[in-house]
């Protein structure tokens, strides 16, 4: 496996594919509506170095500042207020701080959104891939690891090679034998086996107000419920359903789920992080190999994909 590994990664590089470094490819600037339903702004821009999350959006669109803290109030015509607030996504990692403080360097991937204030924080999305594994956080690239539960199965073989397609330098292994703390991890396999992994699977267990995971599996782990920014239950997906998700809990780097009820709904959820279906949710589930992008958003049907 790492022999195929190395292999696969210098014919990405010499192939002009994703392993080039960061200044050579350009900065991705997305502003939306409600969890990705609306593109209100997509801009890809060459910056020569590092400026603000807020620099970067003013160049590209009209911008609103709320109050003396530099937050942004408006995007165009989208404004926070009447119990709605902008989110800023950098490389799919929350940002917390202004986004005037808030360092963006090129080839990164920064995504503001505007939804309901009272919504359950997102800390990690998978809309930004494939950052944050091409890009690292804060500047700092993270080793990735692919963990599986069956190492060296279809799905696993199918996440491995979307990332090295891409550049990425992926190790891959059984689940669980990584440092967390200091690695960018991918987990793949049935929830069924992935749900008492770590504290990563217990917190997805416990909801979205622990997680900022829009959707949750029953106690058999047979069935997956897709979920509002409410947090109520949209749709229930009861064969064959996947899920791409992300989370970030206490200091530790990310950790992604490519998951689903059964081996067809991890394998149709690893086609859709290899074919790039993923982006446009915070995260996303298969149905019958078709992406649903998650939080089942007012405006946008099921299946749909952001505008």
């Amino acid at each position: 496996m790492l022999a195929l590994l190395a292999a696969l990664t210098t014919a990405a590089a010499g192939c002009g594919g994703g392993s080039a470094g960061a200044g050579s490819r350009p900065t991705t600037v997305l502003a939306t509506e409600s969890f990705g339903a609306r593109a209100l702004v997509r801009r890809e821009v060459r910056q020569p170095g590092e400026t603000s999350a807020l620099g970067l959006l003013q160049e590209v669109a009209p911008v609103g500042i709320a109050g003396g803290g530099g937050e942004v109030g408006a995007i165009g015509d989208a404004r926070a207020g009447e119990g709605r607030t902008w989110t800023l996504h950098v490389n799919g990692a929350l940002e917390r701080r202004p986004p005037g403080q808030v360092r963006v360097r090129p080839g990164d991937h920064v995504w503001f959104d505007l939804h309901a204030r009272e919504a359950p924080p997102s800390r990690a999305v998978t809309g930004a891939f494939p950052a944050p594994f091409t890009t690292g956080l804060g500047g700092e690239r993270i080793p990735v690891r692919v963990e599986c539960v069956t190492p060296g199965d279809q799905p696993c073989e199918t996440v491995t090679r979307a990332l090295v397609a891409r550049g990425v330098a992926a190790g891959s292994g059984g689940v669980g034998n990584s440092v967390a703390d200091e690695t960018l991890r991918v987990l793949v396999g049935p929830w069924e086996r992935l749900r008492t992994a770590d504290a990563a699977s217990e917190a997805i267990r416990a909801g979205p107000r622990a997680s900022g995971v829009y959707a949750t599996f029953s106690d058999d782990a047979r069935a997956l419920n897709l979920l509002t920014p409410e947090g109520e239950i949209e749709r229930t997906l009861r064969t064959s359903a996947g899920l791409v998700t992300a989370i970030t809990i206490a200091q530790r780097e990310p950790t992604w789920f490519v998951t689903g009820t059964d081996a067809a709904g991890v394998t149709d959820a690893a086609r859709a992080l290899r074919s790039g279906a993923i982006s446009g949710g915070f995260a996303v589930a298969t149905a019958g190999g078709a992406p649903i992008a998650l939080p089942i958003a007012a405006g946008r049907p099921l299946g749909a994909a952001m505008e």
